[in-house]
């Protein structure tokens, strides 16, 4: 069971990490005042940047917030939202032009 340690007003983002399958957790000591976050090559992604994934083990990929499914989706959700709208659009003015 990891159990987080009381939060402190000073610094409030405190990471655990379970290490090494042993079952043992080992508090790290990554302090942070804002998001910095970071996308580690494990598709996790760190959120106080590289220190973080540093005391995960983890290799960071890239800065920023990993991808949902890692862009394997065919359609973006962009595109689908986009063709949602102009469908909604298409039958509201089918509805007032008395069509349907």
């Amino acid at each position: 069971m990891l159990r987080r340690p009381p939060r402190s007003t000073l610094f409030p983002y405190t990471t655990l990490f379970r290490s090494g399958g042993g079952g043992e957790v080992a508090l790290c000591p990554v302090r942070c005042f804002r998001p910095d976050p970071v996308c580690g090559a494990d598709g996790v992604t760190y959120w106080c940047g590289c220190p973080e994934a540093a005391c995960a083990g983890a290799r960071v990929a890239r800065r920023g917030y990993c991808e949902v499914g890692a862009g394997s989706a065919p359609v973006s959700g962009q595109a689908l939202l986009l063709v949602h709208i102009v469908w909604l659009f298409v039958l509201g003015a089918a509805v007032l032009l008395g069509f349907l």
